[in-house]
Parts: structure tokens; C-alpha cells; sequence
């Protein structure tokens, strides 16, 4: 068995995350958070921070690749 810090807290693997109008917002996300790291996400207006961590809320679906929340991974 992994240490706790090998084992991620989540993760997309080439992911495209869609608005609830269907239109892709972010493209090809491969990220992934480990069990005590600490992330920031930065960046200018309307570049997709909030879409990025609503992915990771379930509040987004995604139109292709996987996420891999704390709980299992989800394909599509």
C-alpha cells in the first residue's frame, strides 16, 4: 500500500469540462491533487478557475476523459 501522499485526492485525465448549455469551456485537463498538497489557482477573468474547481464540485459534467474524485472515477 501507497503512502497517503502517493494516493490522489483527485484527478482529470484528459478531461473537457461543458457548461449546462452543452458548450465546452475547458479542454483536455490533465491535473491531479494529492493528499496534502497545497494548489492555487490563479489567472485572469473569466479563464476558467471557477469552472475548473466546479468540475471538481460535480457541478459540471464532463464531455470526455475522466475525473477521479476522492471516491472513485468516473469515465465518459
Amino acid at each position: 500500500m501507497g503512502r497517503l501522499a502517493d494516493i490522489p485526492a483527485f484527478a482529470f485525465d484528459n478531461a473537457t469540462v461543458t457548461r449546462a448549455d452543452g458548450a465546452a469551456v475547458l479542454h483536455d485537463i490533465s491535473w491531479s491533487v494529492r493528499a496534502g498538497e497545497t494548489w492555487a489557482v490563479v489567472g485572469p477573468t473569466a479563464s476558467g478557475k471557477t469552472t475548473l474547481l466546479d468540475a471538481t464540485r460535480g457541478k459540471l459534467r464532463l464531455a470526455a476523459g475522466t475525473f477521479a474524485p476522492p471516491t472513485g472515477t468516473v469515465r465518459m
